[in-house]
């Protein structure tokens, strides 16, 4: 990826880059604290209090995470005390447009003088964790409304700038997500967002904000030059640069962070540079997967343009995903487990990482339609994250690398399907980062393999009865040997029973001792033959638990 300067532009000198000494960044999306069964949010509570901010920020204030940053919506309609754009004038235009008075919990606490954006930063520092904003940057969650079809029940996120403004969107309609972004090539786009920023920034004792550039990853049309899109982002980051030192308090400098994608392949979506950023102003770096935990990252090449950024990767509740129910949040997922988490930082760390943070966290608990085809859910693991923050203690910790595979084909709902077909006799290559076991020890290799009626199947319905075929497997050039043992659903201690499918959809194979590398790991899988329609959706190599 080359920096701006080899665009043709010319770069500017930054000067030496500060560093928080941040370890961990801990992502509160607002949401949550209405649309999650928690401790403070019972089932069938309806109401939104102080209290529940508090309690949201208590929770996660545990040893390691430094940094929080809460995300006020969407991006579109201020959550706070505007004279931009009030409340009051917005529910108002939403009547008068839409023939219907809107109604959102949080709006109608904003209504009644409440800030809950202050009382987020009283308690953070209360905690003694910096408080820091993430703020979304083109958005198009529940923006369907504006075309019809759909009720216009979301006014906390359909605002009177997108309906009034349909050239500024990149697509004639907005359905879902990248079809309802703006298009950032034209200048109103992003001068909005930044109005609403800068007001935020001066209402506020913030200790820095974090620009969302992945909700979404969409800003310009496909032909658009990436010397274009970097001279526009960069400059927007130099907009909320100096809209942050206008409005410092006590000369104490006030962070700016940007999250983007981990990996140089889809940085073109959101027009990133690296060296441009930080040329620009941006203190850290917080690469993240979009909305599921990756193993895989870009980090050496952000390190090596932007050598004096610190940078964080991203873990979510999830490291995978696939279509169930035809709504929002209808997903089944596979949820991330200790050994998942600790390992995807220990090769965050190995790779030059700063440290870590964390996105939709809270999101193993209940939520969303159909639970009972989606659960059991659980309390999130907050008394791991302590840990986290310690690649000496990761290190010596059982090891859980995985992968999954991509599928370039989309279910009906226009989400990706998670399971990747195989036909007899075909083979796929998939590169791995993965950091030696520990003790060097013997591991194992398993797929796990679908048919197509289980793919579409939620949780605790039954596996069918069928064998997996004969499949071939490869590490780094060296044929694996099948494992004899009995194949267990997972290979360590959890509460976790979720997500993982059924133990007879798993094949497993040896990895002896020594055979893992640091760095990208090679791995083939080939399909040997057996029943038509096999799928493959997971790929795992552990540190074997019982190995002698």
């Amino acid at each position: 990826m080359a920096s701006l300067a080899c665009h043709g532009e010319t770069a500017e000198q930054a000067a030496p880059a500060l560093h928080p000494g941040w370890r961990m960044i801990f992502n509160n999306d607002t949401t949550n604290i209405l649309s999650c069964t928690s401790p403070y949010n019972k089932k069938g509570l309806n109401g939104f209090s102080e209290d529940m901010v508090r309690a949201t920020v208590d929770e996660a204030a545990v040893p390691g995470v430094d940094a929080m940053a809460l995300m006020p919506g969407t991006g579109w309609i201020p959550w706070w005390p505007s004279k931009i754009y009030p409340m009051a004038e917005h529910e108002a235009w939403f009547k008068a447009h839409f023939g219907v008075t809107g109604h959102f919990i949080i709006d109608d606490y904003l209504l009644a003088g409440g800030d809950y954006i202050k009382v987020y930063v009283d308690e953070c520092h209360k905690k003694g964790v910096a408080a820091l904003i993430s703020y979304r940057l083109n958005d198009a969650h529940k923006l369907e409304s504006v075309d019809g079809g759909v009720s216009p029940i979301n006014v906390e996120t359909v605002s009177r700038f997108y309906v009034e403004h349909p050239e500024l969107r990149l697509d004639s309609k907005a359905s879902r997500y990248g079809q309802g972004v703006q298009n950032w090539l034209m200048p109103a786009a992003p001068a909005y967002k930044l109005s609403l920023i800068t007001e935020l920034l001066g209402l506020y004792d913030l200790d820095g904000i974090e620009l969302d550039f992945l909700r979404h990853s969409r800003y310009f049309p496909d032909d658009t030059p990436m010397a274009t899109r970097v001279a526009i982002m960069t400059q927007f980051v130099r907009d909320v640069r100096s809209a942050l030192d206008r409005t410092e308090r006590n000369g104490t400098h006030r962070w700016l962070g940007a999250r983007v994608y981990q990996t140089s392949d889809h940085w073109i979506d959101t027009g990133f540079d690296p060296a441009a950023f930080r040329t620009a102003g941006v203190d850290y770096f917080n690469l993240s997967n979009y909305y599921n935990t990756s193993q895989q990252n870009s980090i050496p090449e952000v390190r090596h343009a932007a050598p004096d950024v610190p940078i964080y990767m991203e873990e979510t509740h999830s490291p995978q995903g696939w279509p169930l129910i035809a709504a929002y949040d209808g997903t089944d997922f596979r949820r991330n487990t200790n050994e998942m988490l600790e390992s995807t930082a220990r090769v965050a760390y190995a790779r030059g990482a700063d440290g870590i943070s964390f996105f939709n966290f809270v999101y193993y608990r209940p939520y969303g339609p159909g639970q009972e085809r989606r659960g059991p859910f659980y309390e999130p693991p907050f008394n791991i994250l302590p840990g986290l923050a310690s690649p000496a203690f990761l290190a010596q910790l059982p090891s859980y690398f995985y992968l999954a595979p991509k599928n370039t084909t989309y279910h009906a709902n226009d989400k990706q399907v998670a399971d990747v077909p195989f036909t007899a006799g075909e083979e796929e290559a998939y590169s791995m980062d993965m950091v030696p076991f520990a003790c060097n020890s013997e591991g194992r290799l398993r797929l796990q393999v679908m048919t197509p009626a289980e793919s579409l199947q939620g949780e605790g319905e039954v596996a069918e009865k069928t064998a997996r075929g004969e499949w071939r497997v490869t590490l780094n050039g060296r044929e694996l040997e099948t494992a004899k043992e009995p194949v267990a659903l997972y290979p360590f201690p959890t509460i976790i029973t979720s997500g993982f499918g059924h133990a007879e959809q798993y094949l497993a194979w040896r990895v002896p001792a020594g055979s893992i590398i640091n760095g990208i790991n090679k791995v083939t899988v080939a399909f040997v033959g057996g029943p038509p329609g096999l799928r493959l959706r997971w790929i795992e190599v552990f540190s074997y638990p019982n190995a002698k």
